[in-house]
């Protein structure tokens, strides 16, 4: 009875491996997703999935407890999402949904701007994409492409057929994808949002070709059961994959930022002279990668004495008379309330769990020279030389006489002593926010 036991809780647990999946989910909050029917107008599929991938990504920044932008400030602030690589500010709103509601006209200029018929063409064969776009994927590498986006926590506009036909090679759609179960190399489900048809929630791909799930659908004779077929695919790279790169990158940091300090930013940089030009009415920029990302002003701190430092700040928008946003140079002008300095401390870890991630963690030194040598520096631990590291001459002389981590593998031997070829140096060094006092 149990050996019998025994093979039947094998044969589930085997059974459970096989159908065991991964999942990976981007989240899209509901009052940020809209459908079509917002607006009762159609071809703006392309425009809706850009609008709530910018949204997702933090591209598009709400500030609700701020004022209310004007009409023609949220116009200009979304003109500038298209031509820029920065984030954007959209104070007295909550969500996407809120700002359709109050300002629907604005928010469907801006989904003209990238509606299908003015970025692609509206139907083409799927046989021509090298000729359109000047390269091609594989259904493969498509979905390889799709994967890593997502599991690097960001949503991807993704070309269909929105028909669906049985064998269709018509690309005529755009949806996002924002999600995937895995069940096997050849066997993913996406998951979609989908502007025209919000209840069409999933896109498959099985052994090499995409298709849709069914979905119900919701008549006025009753719900009915939407089967459809096959459909080619491609990503939609102009303007959304590779433009906003140094702006994701940004917001990857001020959120990891936030998270440091404890408590709510608005931005982080190095705080630098900005150029003068007729008219204008600020004197310092926080810069970013050598990017301006806000002009800022300041009546508790003296910002020419903090010229060159690495800061994360929080404050609010200036406005002038009548509730008129302050820009300049297209960009909102802050007020800064608080300052943070960035430093950076040595913090070599003392845990044996933390420690046990590094092949050695010791004092790098230079080696005397001699002719069969194989390694120009040492990593030593209570003066005992532990390890030698394989490199060309130069490479450490940065980190000559610190204590640092080293990883890498064990591949060769000089004089009993282990020779590790490094695949990476950490120096113990992280950024540490403080406030800056405020000046008297």
């Amino acid at each position: 009875m149990k050996k019998i036991f025994l093979f039947l809780s094998l044969g589930f647990y085997f059974l459970s491996l096989a159908y065991a999946s991964e999942k990976i989910t981007v989240d899209l909050p509901s009052q940020d997703i809209l459908d079509l029917d917002n607006f009762e107008v159609g071809g703006n599929c392309l425009g809706m999935s850009m609008l709530e991938h910018a949204v997702q990504a933090k591209l598009i920044q709400f500030k609700p407890f701020e004022k209310r932008m004007s009409k023609e400030d949220v116009r200009k602030s979304l003109e500038s999402l298209e031509c820029t690589e920065l984030p954007i500010v959209i104070s007295g709103f909550w969500n996407v949904e809120e700002l359709s509601v109050n300002y629907s006209d604005v928010l469907l200029s801006f989904l003209k701007e990238y509606s299908f018929d003015l970025n692609c063409k509206q139907t083409f064969d799927v046989r021509r994409f090298p000729d359109i776009f000047g390269f091609s994927l594989t259904e493969k590498e498509i979905v390889q492409e799709m994967l890593k986006h997502l599991r690097q926590g960001e949503s991807i506009v993704l070309m269909i057929d929105g028909n669906g036909e049985q064998g269709g090679k018509k690309i005529n759609h755009a949806v996002l994808v924002s999600g995937a179960e895995i069940f096997s190399d050849d066997k993913i489900t996406f998951e979609i949002y989908d502007p025209n048809m919000p209840h069409r929630k999933k896109i498959s791909w099985e052994n090499g070709i995409f298709h849709f799930e069914p979905f119900n659908f919701k008549t006025k004779e009753g719900i009915r059961e939407v089967r459809l077929g096959e459909t080619p695919v491609f990503l939609f790279r102009m303007n959304i994959l590779e433009k906003f790169k140094m702006a994701k990158k940004y917001i990857h940091q001020v959120e990891t930022t936030k998270d440091q300090i404890g408590t709510n930013i608005d931005g982080i940089g190095s705080i630098k002279t900005r150029r003068k030009f007729l008219g204008g009415k600020t004197s310092y920029v926080i810069q970013f990668d050598e990017q301006t990302i806000f002009p800022i002003t300041s009546e508790t701190y003296d910002l020419k004495s903090l010229e060159g430092k690495e800061v994360a700040f929080s404050g609010h928008l200036r406005w002038q008379d009548k509730d008129e946003l302050i820009a300049e140079d297209g960009r909102p002008v802050y007020e800064v309330d608080t300052l943070y300095e960035k430093t950076l401390e040595k913090r070599v870890p003392l845990l044996e769990s933390e420690r046990q991630h590094y092949q050695a963690i010791g004092n790098i030194n230079r080696r005397a020279w001699h002719m069969h040598r194989k390694g120009a520096y040492e990593v030593s631990e209570n003066g005992h030389v532990q390890y030698i590291l394989k490199s060309d001459i130069g490479v450490f002389e940065k980190y000559a006489g610190q204590v640092v981590g080293i990883k890498g593998t064990v591949v060769d031997y000089d004089r009993k002593i282990p020779v590790i070829e490094v695949s990476d140096v950490d120096d113990f060094k992280v950024p540490v926010y403080r406030e800056i006092p405020i000046d008297k």
